[in-house]
């Protein structure tokens, strides 16, 4: 199925997942797509590896989190999600390729909580799939408050090939 990107969301410096200036970060971005999911782009680097050629498990379940977590964000510019509560499960060896996709969506939304599911693929396998619940948490007047600074990239992409 083929999805078209609508908008790319804010990458932060020092942030783990999407940080700009972490080392040792994923270096993930993250597009809005017209299906009203969100859409992570990673690039695995070695030092993100587990067994030889396949991702561990820790970053395949913290881009899941991250990209579940944002996909609120599609609607809602605060709050943002706090997990509450992270199932991932491994249907097969993540790969150590170029570029892996990280999918995630809202499937239910209440006052202080909301749910979300996801998976990683390559544009073809699943790989893995997760959901997640989250407490919603107003932050975004205090990370300003704090430096927290947010950095805007340009827009490359502007559709992708995804499973489902």
């Amino acid at each position: 199925m083929i999805d078209y990107i609508t908008k790319k969301q804010l990458n932060a410096h020092h942030c783990y997942v999407c940080g700009t200036k972490d080392q040792e970060g994923l270096h993930a971005s993250f597009y809005e797509l017209k299906s009203e999911r969100l859409l992570a782009v990673y690039h695995p680097k070695p030092a993100h590896g587990g067994y030889p050629e396949v991702l561990h498990g820790g970053i395949t379940s913290s881009l899941l989190d991250e990209v579940m977590a944002r996909s609120y964000q599609i609607n809602h510019d605060d709050p943002w999600g706090m997990t509450a509560d992270l199932k991932v499960r491994y249907l097969k060896k993540v790969p150590m390729i170029d570029t892996l996709y990280a999918v995630g969506w809202v499937i239910e939304d209440k006052s202080r909580m909301f749910y979300a599911q996801g998976y990683i693929t390559d544009g073809k396998t699943i790989f893995a799939t997760s959901e997640a619940s989250y407490m919603k948490v107003y932050v975004k007047e205090r990370l300003n408050q704090v430096g927290w600074e947010m950095v805007e990239e340009p827009n490359m992409m502007t559709q992708v090939e995804l499973p489902r």
